[in-house]
C-alpha cells in the first residue's frame, strides 16, 4: 500500500509581463479521448512567460495544465477531480514560498502529455484561484512527478516542446551541458526539483543554486544567500508576488547579471526574505528567460540556448530543397560564424503589479 504522507513543493509566481498573443488553444473535451503520440507539442503562453499544455487524465481531456518544473507534484482543482470521479484518499502538506498548507491527495490512473504517459500519479488537490487570474482555463499544474524521467526541449520562440527518447535530440544539440543537482523534498526522496549552478556577478563570487522553474515569470533570489550591500536597489513602484491561492507578498527589485551555461542574462531579480524551509536552494531560475532550454532528467544536465549542429541544419536544408527542385544549392552554413541556429533570449523585463 502506497503511503501518501508527503511534503510537496510548489509555488506559482503570478508576475505581470508584457502581453503576448499566441495563436493556439486547447479544447476541453468532456468524454474519453486519446493523448497525442507526436514528439512535438505546441503550448500556449499566457502573458508571454507561462507554459500551458494539453494534459489527459484517466483518458479524458485535453485539459489545460501549467507545466511547472518548480512543482514536485501535479496539482488539480477540486472541480476537475470531481468531474473525473477521482476519490481523495489521504492528506499531505504543500510548501510554497508563502508557507505550508495541508491539502487532500488523490491518485490518477494515468496522466499524459504529448507522447508521455505516467501511471498511478499522485495528485494534490487545491483551489487555483491565483492561476485562474493568469488564465481562467487552467485546470491544474503538471509537476515533476510526471516529468522527472523525461528529456525534452522547451522552445519559447516557437511555443513548442520536443520530447527526446533515447537521446537522439540531445545528440544533435550543441551547447554547454550544465550539470544539475536533484534537490529532494524533505521526508520524501521520491519528490525533487532540478537545481542549477548560477553565478551572480554583482554579489556573490561563488555559485548560487537556483531551482529551474518553468512556472515562474521572474528570477527570484532568497536574501539569505546574498550580500545585499553589493546590489543597488532599483527605485520602482511597489512590487508583489502571488501564489496559486492569490496570496501576495511584497518583494524588492534589483538589477542583476546572471551567468549560466555560457549565457549571460541582465534581469530584474526579485529578492525575498523567505524561501523553501529545509532546502538548500538560493532562488528560482525561470525557463522563460531563454529562447530555448533542453532539460535532460535522465542525464542530469541542462543546455541553455542550444544550437542545432551544423550538419543537422544542412541535412534539413537539403531535404527541403529536394522537395522543390532536383538541384541542391551549396550549404550556406559553411561560413565560420554560422555553426548553428541559436534563439535569442526573450525579455525578462517585468511590469509593476497593480
Amino acid at each position: 500500500m502506497t503511503q501518501f504522507k508527503t511534503t510537496a513543493l510548489t509555488r506559482y509566481l503570478m508576475l505581470p509581463v508584457f502581453m503576448l498573443q499566441v495563436f493556439s488553444s486547447f479544447l476541453c473535451a468532456e468524454g474519453p479521448a486519446a493523448p497525442s503520440t507526436l514528439s512535438v507539442i505546441h503550448f500556449r503562453s499566457p502573458r508571454g512567460s507561462s507554459i500551458v499544455v494539453p494534459v489527459y487524465m484517466n483518458n479524458n481531456g485535453p485539459f489545460d495544465f501549467l507545466l511547472d518544473t518548480g512543482s514536485t507534484i501535479t496539482i488539480v482543482d477540486p472541480e476537475l477531480l470531481r468531474s473525473l470521479r477521482i476519490d481523495v484518499i489521504e492528506g499531505g502538506t504543500v510548501a510554497t514560498l508563502t508557507g505550508k498548507t495541508a491539502i487532500p491527495l488523490a491518485v490518477a490512473r494515468t496522466v499524459s502529455v504529448g507522447p508521455v504517459t505516467d501511471s498511478k500519479v499522485e495528485l494534490g488537490v487545491r483551489d487555483l484561484a491565483g492561476l485562474h487570474e493568469l488564465d481562467s482555463k487552467i485546470r491544474g499544474v503538471l509537476g515533476q512527478n510526471v516529468l522527472r524521467n523525461v528529456d525534452y526541449l522547451i522552445d519559447n520562440r516557437k511555443r513548442t516542446i520536443e520530447f527526446d527518447f533515447g537521446g537522439s535530440l540531445a545528440a544533435v544539440l550543441d551547447g554547454e551541458r550544465v550539470k544539475t543537482t536533484r534537490i529532494e523534498t524533505p521526508d520524501n526522496p521520491n519528490y525533487w526539483n532540478t537545481e542549477v549552478p548560477v553565478k551572480l556577478a554583482e554579489s556573490n563570487p561563488h555559485d548560487l543554486k537556483l531551482i529551474l522553474d518553468s512556472g515562474s515569470a521572474s528570477v527570484v533570489l532568497f536574501s539569505d544567500s546574498l550580500d545585499l550591500t553589493r546590489l543597488s536597489k532599483r527605485a520602482s513602484l511597489p512590487m508583489s508576488m502571488k501564489d496559486d491561492t492569490g496570496i501576495r507578498k511584497s518583494v524588492s527589485e534589483y538589477p542583476a547579471q546572471l551567468n549560466v551555461g555560457g549565457v549571460s542574462l541582465d534581469v530584474e531579480a526579485r529578492v525575498m526574505t523567505i524561501g523553501f524551509k529545509g532546502l538548500a536552494a538560493d532562488g528560482l531560475l525561470p525557463t522563460a528567460g531563454f529562447g530555448s532550454v533542453y532539460i535532460s532528467n535522465s542525464g542530469g544536465f541542462v543546455i541553455f540556448q542550444p544550437k542545432r549542429k551544423r550538419n543537422q541544419i544542412c541535412d534539413m536544408s537539403i531535404a527541403a530543397v529536394h522537395r522543390k527542385a532536383a538541384k541542391v544549392p551549396p550549404c550556406q552554413h559553411d561560413v565560420p560564424e554560422a555553426d548553428g541556429i541559436e534563439l535569442s533570449s526573450p525579455s525578462l523585463q517585468i511590469q509593476p503589479s497593480m
